[in-house]
């Protein structure tokens, strides 16, 4: 509060917003998926060991969309967040630091981040991370709708 003031407390907050389309994105592309490929959902009768991966492959693929889907205003909204230290600083906390280019960049605002990441590193900029963060929302999304998937026929049947 002292060094930066009330702004720094909201750094970030309006690619905050967007990313609260995220449940939106996956449940609508589950749901459009699991229409598209015939699967009806909850369907108790049905769920057997043949399809339990139809839920577990669609939950990771529609998680995933809404990933990379919202990929870029989360590139954004991290690095709105990101803390950038002064030469003092950094001798005064006895931090280690690395000399990139991308750690002297300072952003000013949602326009001016967008604006920076761009010129500097192109559209890959706004996708930085997005491999490692498929391969980890991928099967935890499918596990968490396989469990969906039979919580929901286990309810139908009552």
């Amino acid at each position: 509060m002292r060094a930066e003031g009330i702004k720094s407390f909201y750094r970030g907050f309006v690619p905050s917003l967007f990313m609260s389309t995220y449940g939106v994105i996956q449940m609508y592309s589950y749901e459009s998926l699991t229409h598209l490929f015939g699967y009806k959902s909850g369907n108790a009768k049905k769920m057997t060991w043949d399809n339990m991966l139809v839920p577990f492959v669609i939950g990771g693929t529609s998680r995933s969309l809404a990933s990379v889907t919202l990929m870029p205003i989360n590139v954004v909204r991290m690095r709105l967040q990101m803390k950038n230290y002064s030469v003092d600083e950094v001798q005064q906390k006895n931090l280690n630091r690395t000399s990139n280019y991308k750690e002297k960049i300072e952003y000013s605002g949602m326009r001016d981040t967008i604006r920076k990441i761009y010129s500097h590193e192109g559209i890959p900029g706004f996708y930085k991370g997005i491999t490692p963060s498929v391969l980890k929302i991928f099967p935890t999304s499918g596990i968490f709708f396989l469990s969906y998937e039979f919580a929901m026929s286990r309810l139908m049947r009552e």
